[in-house]
């Protein structure tokens, strides 16, 4: 494949061309592929048992259509109709709690496709194969070239990675997210703050992003940096990252006269600020099938981060801490850990410590990658038929 590539592509691609940008292709392709059979297959298997409570149906070709579950349904109402005017009294839920850079691009694309959820599954498949060349362009500089191949594979078929090709914002979120580090490691920052604009535009959780970026600055030009002005110049454009959540809010008020309907209206979902004691102890003060399996994820995810702390990659441990923290405070008072696997995956960063602990170790390796594949594909069918368990 990198012999087909045009030589002027080549020679722009550098080393992406022999192994980045085949390598990525591939995990994309087939581990998306092995999703899209899932999915239709469970789509036909079950399909007649959940006629009566299947509630999604955005597409009629299931193709298509098991992209599309549970928050679908408010990106395309944003796509279609745009952002409620009104928030009439005692309504439980709107869609302002959703932030508008992912549903403006599907908007943008929805004409040149015919459908608003093939625009938004084109978006994020797209996105994530833009994510994942980052991804192997980050960790190669950041580790090696042998590390970064692995974790590309292993956020290809991490468990939970089929949300990356549905119709919501996690794709899109972890590309802007990759690309800040991917600027900043060039000392662009000016568009590591123009791209930041774009994820807090994104998701208001992007806004955790300015500490592992400092700590990025810091690791690359030393703390006695920090005395001379030029570094502060530098830095100075992560003020821009803000940008985009303040925008929304600026919009928010012009049209419904409450710049933060966003995160009021979350009580329509049950959720509030907790100690994250709450997540903590889930299991044993809720016991759920659900809450324990959202649980075992998150002890895993912290778990997973301990190569970092050995090889000293801070920034990447600060990040990974703030994207599985944040979550942490923020629960819904029937689930605590609601959605956690979820809102979680964004954080690369365990994907980066599961590839230094088995990269190593040839035969844990290839049984990291087959149960990664196997739960993810196990999850995809829930996620097929709407099953909350997996949402």
């Amino acid at each position: 494949m990198p012999a087909q590539l045009p030589p002027w592509l080549r020679q722009r691609l550098g080393s992406w061309a022999d192994q980045g940008v085949p390598l990525a292709v591939a995990v994309f392709l087939g581990s998306r592929l092995l999703l899209q059979v899932v999915g239709v297959l469970t789509r036909g298997v079950l399909g007649p048992s959940i006629e009566d409570h299947y509630v999604w149906r955005y597409h009629e070709n299931a193709w298509w259509d098991i992209w599309g579950v549970l928050d679908s349904g408010w990106y395309l109402w944003i796509v279609e109709r745009g952002y409620q005017e009104v928030i009439e009294p005692g309504a439980l839920q709107t869609n302002h709690v959703f932030f508008p850079a992912y549903p403006l691009i599907c908007k943008l694309v929805t004409p040149l496709v015919g459908h608003p959820l093939v625009a938004g599954v084109l978006v994020s498949n797209l996105c994530f194969l833009g994510a994942l060349l980052l991804l192997w362009s980050i960790v190669k500089q950041r580790v090696d070239a042998r590390t970064a191949s692995l974790v590309v594979a292993i956020a290809a078929f991490f468990p939970g990675s089929y949300v990356f090709s549905s119709m919501y914002t996690e794709s899109l979120f972890l590309l802007l997210l990759l690309g800040c580090v991917h600027y900043a490691l060039r000392d662009r920052w000016v568009m590591v703050g123009l791209v930041g604009a774009l994820l807090t535009a994104t998701r208001f959780v992007g806004l955790v992003v300015l500490l592992p970026l400092g700590l990025l600055f810091v690791e690359r030009h030393g703390w006695a940096s920090l005395r001379r002005a030029r570094s502060w110049l530098r830095l100075s454009s992560l003020a821009l990252v803000p940008l985009g959540t303040a925008l929304y809010m600026l919009f928010l008020h012009s049209l419904v006269g409450n710049p933060l309907a966003f995160l009021d209206v979350q009580a329509g979902w049950h959720r509030s600020f907790q100690s994250p004691l709450v997540p903590l102890l889930a299991p044993f003060l809720q016991p759920s099938a659900y809450n324990t399996f959202q649980w075992l994820f998150a002890v895993a995810c912290f778990a997973s981060l301990a190569p970092l702390i050995k090889r000293k990659l801070w920034p990447e441990l600060a990040l990974a801490l703030c994207l599985l923290g944040v979550p942490l405070l923020n629960g819904a008072s029937y689930a605590p850990l609601e959605s956690y696997a979820r809102y979680t995956i964004v954080a690369y960063p365990i994907f980066l410590g599961l590839a230094l602990a088995v990269r190593d170790r040839p035969r844990l390796r290839w049984l990291l990658m087959a149960g990664l594949a196997a739960l993810n594909a196990c999850m995809m069918v829930g996620w097929a038929v709407g099953s909350f368990f997996v949402m």
